[in-house]
């Protein structure tokens, strides 16, 4: 039997190759997000990289192209941008969503048991697909 095995990166190795350009120039990598439908399977990821020196940010989605990670976001569905933090409202209907910017804030409420969820930033929030989450309260988180 004559097996054929394809060995995919993963998304962390992707973020590594994309970003590399960035590395190289001094920044950090500090968290990959992975944004995804309701059922939690992957729709794409957003690397976020920052300078220790200046501080300056840098935040770059990576999508899976159906045979390789590039980057950028895949098209928004009709509906709207997903929100991070999709599949956590989808488990937990009814209850109180905490919107904010970012998914650095939304992983920091989600580590203190809170239900939170973001669009990514503010520019993105009039395109996001809220819907999953409605049906509960819901608290804004303004950014600081």
């Amino acid at each position: 039997m004559n097996a054929v095995t394809t060995t995919r990166e993963t998304p962390q190795q992707a973020a590594r190759r994309l970003l590399a350009g960035k590395i190289r120039e001094g920044f950090a990598p500090l968290a990959l997000h992975v944004y995804t439908d309701s059922d939690g399977e992957p729709l794409f990821w957003r690397a976020r990289l920052k300078h220790p020196a200046t501080g300056e940010k840098v935040i770059r989605p990576i999508r899976w192209s159906g045979e390789r990670f590039e980057l950028g976001e895949p098209p928004a569905p009709p509906q709207g941008k997903p929100l991070y933090g999709l599949d956590r409202g989808a488990a937990r209907p009814g209850e109180v969503v905490n919107l904010c910017e970012g998914e650095t804030c939304v992983d920091a409420l989600a580590g203190l048991g809170l239900l939170s969820a973001t669009s990514g930033g503010a520019d993105s929030a009039g395109r996001a697909d809220r819907g999953p989450i409605a049906g509960g309260g819901g608290m804004i988180w303004p950014h600081n």
